[in-house]
């Protein structure tokens, strides 16, 4: 739980790729744990690498990231690799909802926020209310002072995607209501090797 608050829903390791960054945020002990699915460029290779990377965590609620895939390529996904949940963003189109499938954990990133405009803000958001179990929104230096932002988790619960610098964590989280925050995994240095420094800094300043 992090020193902030007592309404921490949890980390969210993202776009994870290879085993290094899986074995890594396991260790960690984050809650989900999302795999890019389209790195290989062919859905079987992408899928086969999932499975691969599978093989070697244990404890972790396994998140498949599609960004532009249809519905069928979607229930393929959770068919071949036992997903425990999915996470799509809100160009999802709103018809097809009722195709996804029923009772897995569901993330709905927000691209691109409106944040000039607080109703169409958080209509972005209640467009997907029904199937969304959290929402997934990026934090950078532009808009991490920004009211509406950490206005939204008074309403919604929010993983926070960490993309800017580690020392401005303690002010922001101490304004928010519910909030988790989603680490993205990167490329290795070679494989099998890749340095931490960065994460190990914000996993400490959370103290989680």
């Amino acid at each position: 739980m992090s020193k902030y608050k007592s309404d921490f829903i949890g980390v969210k390791a993202s776009g994870i790729s290879h085993l290094t960054d899986a074995r890594y945020f396991a260790a960690r002990g984050v809650k989900w744990m999302g795999f890019d699915t389209a790195v290989q460029g062919s859905m079987e290779q992408d899928i086969h690498r999932v499975m691969a990377i599978k093989e070697w965590i244990d404890g972790v609620r396994l998140i498949g990231e599609f960004k532009h895939q249809e519905v069928p390529e979607i229930l393929h996904w959770v068919r071949e690799t036992d997903l425990d949940g999915i996470q799509i963003n809100n160009s999802f189109p709103v018809g097809d909802i009722i195709q996804l499938p029923k009772g897995l954990f569901t993330i709905v990133h927000i691209v691109s926020p409106i944040f000039t405009d607080s109703q169409a803000l958080n209509n972005q958001f209640k467009e997907f209310e029904s199937i969304a179990d959290c929402f997934l929104i990026e934090v950078n230096e532009e808009n991490i002072n920004n009211r509406e932002l950490k206005a939204l988790s008074v309403n919604f619960p929010i993983l926070y995607e960490w993309n800017a610098p580690t020392e401005l964590l303690p002010p922001f989280f101490k304004e928010i209501s519910s909030y988790g925050i989603s680490l993205r995994g990167s490329n290795e240095e070679k494989i099998g090797f890749k340095s931490y420094e960065e994460l190990d800094e914000i996993f400490e300043e959370l103290a989680i």
